[in-house]
């Protein structure tokens, strides 16, 4: 996906129902694009970097080359 996401599509890539998007949208706690005082937009890669810094318990590591 490319460009700004509306919430349903915010909800696919996350794959949680439309109305948590809609609710961590209102109560500021996730990323969001505010056009005018209505419409509310998603960017993907602020999404998972979003997503990715709630992560909790053991982290991946990334693999070094000897």
């Amino acid at each position: 996906m490319s460009g700004l996401l509306d919430a349903e599509q915010a909800a696919e890539l996350l794959n949680v129902p439309v109305s948590f998007v809609r609710q961590e949208t209102r109560a500021e706690r996730m990323p969001f694009v505010a056009i005018g005082a209505r419409y509310k937009r998603y960017e993907a890669g602020a999404l998972e970097a979003w997503w990715k810094s709630r992560r909790r318990g053991p982290q991946p590591t990334e693999r070094r080359e000897a």
